[in-house]
């Protein structure tokens, strides 16, 4: 069961590569919350250069969550999709989540490659590590 209610619309920008290889960040905050309050939640990223970046050249960052510290990650939102080949940009998702249940969330990001803009199953290339959220 998912404890956070997506509550915002995504904030999409172009952000230079912030890897040489590539990889992804995630932030969110503030690191405890009372149930009902949002949490604020980016994520970021830029995969590969070289031959890994013209197999992927158009990335999305997407934003997931999951209930305590096992459960199954959900999708909460995902970014625009770039093309990280020409423009040397990286891809990026921001959503404010409202805290809807007691306990422990966690958030993570993850990047997805494409051949083409439109690719219905992107691959993915990369996981972020790991940000946790306490609702109390």
């Amino acid at each position: 069961m998912v404890t956070l209610a997506s509550v915002a619309s995504i904030g999409l920008a172009a952000a230079g590569p912030a890897f040489a290889k590539g990889g992804i960040w995630v932030t969110a905050a503030p690191h405890s919350v009372r149930v009902g309050q949002a949490v604020h939640v980016n994520a970021g990223g830029y995969y590969g250069d070289g031959i890994e970046i013209e197999a992927n050249p158009y990335q999305r960052a997407c934003i997931q969550q999951r209930l305590t510290t096992s459960g199954p990650w959900h999708t909460v939102k995902c970014g625009k999709v770039v093309d990280a080949l020409s423009s040397g940009a990286g891809a990026k998702v921001d959503a404010n989540v409202k805290a809807l249940r007691h306990g422990t969330v966690q958030f993570r990001g993850v990047l997805y490659g494409a051949t083409n803009p439109y690719a219905k199953h992107p691959t993915p290339l990369t996981t972020s590590e790991v940000a946790t959220v306490r609702v109390r």
